[in-house]
């Protein structure tokens, strides 16, 4: 199955810190993200657990503006940080936190709230309390290794700043997350080439090969005038990203090349069973001149040289959550 989700421009992806990864198991045990910029003014005296956040900017520079230690810029970095995570971080927004060995994606699930339920969780032989008292619910789904960021990105995550809006840089983690994902007029791919030998440049000129006559193919049968529109985001000396973009004038277009490419990250496509996308004939057709490509290119061979791969991560959490992104179309691919 290859599912192609359909990004929704509106989304943010923000990343929440949590003192150099000390409480990342907290977040994802307990299904939550948290900060400590207001622990300091003991708001949680007389409340209960669970109060939902109601304080308004003013509020809250003003309670920042009596601890006398803290410089302007700091409060001014404070009240930012506070403000984004809880006004500007919307139910559905992916959310990423870190440590130094990995990186973990989730969607926030709810609005912002004080809560300073110590949620000990062992570490080593000691239990250890989320000291945080300001909240999120979030829906945790995969952990990937860090040490598998792209460049941009590990760059973006050496921020000093607790909370911080990634959203620039969706495309990198779209292509950590999701094999195939569209956006407007572009069909992304992310492969990965996990060949760790020098890589054969006669293996790279069929796999581009191959997804050039697949983009042909995918105008032929949707009535688009064809276009060579095939571009390539690559990081490979031996292992590493191959992420292929195609770009089309008719989302009907981008369907076919998602299909049609589906064999590239693993996926079966005969006999094609294709829900709402294609009728028989046309899948038959398509799988018949599939298969020519794939033979002419001798794609087996490349796909076992290369080792292409698709993302996968470590979805074992106990709050572990679907990142499909909500309220948005995901497009389903099926092989027998």
């Amino acid at each position: 199955m290859l599912e192609a989700i359909v990004r929704n421009p509106a989304e943010k992806i923000w990343v929440t810190r949590s003192t150099n990864g000390q409480y990342v198991n907290h977040f994802l045990t307990h299904g939550l993200a948290a900060i400590g910029h207001l622990d300091r003014f003991n708001l949680m005296q007389g409340a209960r657990q669970g109060t939902p956040y109601q304080l308004g900017s003013t509020e809250v520079e003003s309670l920042l503006c009596t601890d006398s230690e803290m410089s302007k810029a700091q409060r001014t970095s404070h009240l930012s940080q506070i403000r984004q995570f809880v006004k500007e971080m919307a139910i559905g927004d992916m959310i990423v936190t870190l440590d130094s060995q990995m990186f973990a994606v989730g969607r926030v699930a709810g609005f912002a709230y004080f809560d300073d339920s110590p949620l000990p969780i062992k570490v080593g032989r000691e239990l250890k309390s989320l000291p945080y008292q300001l909240r999120i619910p979030v829906e945790w789904g995969p952990r990937f290794p860090r040490k598998n960021l792209p460049l941009p990105l590990e760059r973006v995550f050496f921020s000093h700043r607790t909370v911080f809006d990634v959203t620039d840089y969706w495309q990198y983690i779209y292509h950590i997350l999701y094999p195939a994902f569209l956006d407007g007029d572009n069909l992304f791919l992310s492969l990965f080439i996990g060949q760790n030998d020098d890589i054969r440049t006669k293996d790279i000129s069929r796999l581009i090969n191959i997804l050039t006559e697949f983009e042909e193919l995918a105008s032929i049968y949707s009535d688009d005038q064809y276009f060579e529109t095939l571009t390539l985001k690559a990081s490979f000396f031996s292992k590493g990203p191959f992420w292929p973009r195609l770009k089309a004038k008719e989302k009907k277009t981008l369907l076919y090349l998602a299909f049609i490419s589906a064999v590239l990250s693993g996926a079966e496509v005969g006999p094609v069973k294709i829900k709402g996308v294609l009728n028989t004939d046309t899948a038959k057709a398509i799988s018949e001149k599939l298969f020519d490509i794939l033979k002419e290119n001798n794609a087996s061979e490349v796909k076992k040289r290369l080792d292409i791969g698709v993302p996968k991560g470590d979805s074992e959490l106990t709050n572990g959550g679907d990142l499909k992104p909500k309220n948005q179309q995901v497009i389903l691919w099926a092989g027998a």
